[in-house]
């Protein structure tokens, strides 16, 4: 169980890390565009 465990974990953080990624270039986005008004 412990290798599924760890499975499980790896993917979280690839998540977590995704939603980040995400989140930043959708804060750079709406900077971006703040900008050019």
């Amino acid at each position: 169980m412990g290798n599924w465990q760890e499975l499980t974990g790896l993917f979280e953080e690839e998540v977590k890390d995704l939603g980040y990624g995400l989140y930043h270039v959708e804060y750079v986005r709406e900077e971006g565009m703040n900008i050019l008004r």
